[in-house]
């Protein structure tokens, strides 16, 4: 009996390429966003109601808020990873989704080093002297 020509399933042409990107070091907020946007995709479509919005918060225990000025949901979504994502749904005037965005907070910038100065060799410090003052 011939050997059989090996082949690939569609299954194993998405999970090898998941598996290298899981071990590449993707960083865990942009994991935890696209988990966030699958979420949203899965279960929220364009055209939805404020209810099915209001309602997906509502099972997933999300706290959320809507701001009518600018037609928007907003909520915080703590994923476990000390990472908190921002979670916007937009609404059109009939308050149904029109868009949705996850945004990841960036890091804060690390301050610059102050640079040290060197005292020079003719410096004299006076205990209790101060700059002078401006006479009035």
């Amino acid at each position: 009996m011939a050997p059989r020509p090996f082949r690939l399933s569609p299954l194993t042409l998405f999970a090898v390429p998941l598996a290298v990107a899981a071990c590449a070091g993707v960083p865990s907020g942009e994991a935890d966003k696209a988990k966030m946007e699958a979420m949203l995709n899965a279960e929220l479509m364009t055209g939805n109601s404020a209810e099915m919005i209001e309602a997906f918060f509502k099972r997933h225990g999300i706290a959320f808020t809507y701001n009518p000025a600018i037609r928007r949901y907003a909520a915080t979504v703590d994923m476990g990873d000390k990472i908190a994502l921002a979670v916007y749904i937009y609404t059109d005037m009939d308050k149904k989704m029109t868009v949705s965005l996850v945004q990841v907070p960036k890091p804060a910038p690390q301050p610059a080093p102050m640079p040290v100065r060197e005292r020079t060799r003719d410096y004299l410090d006076i205990p209790g002297a101060g700059p002078p003052r401006n006479p009035r």
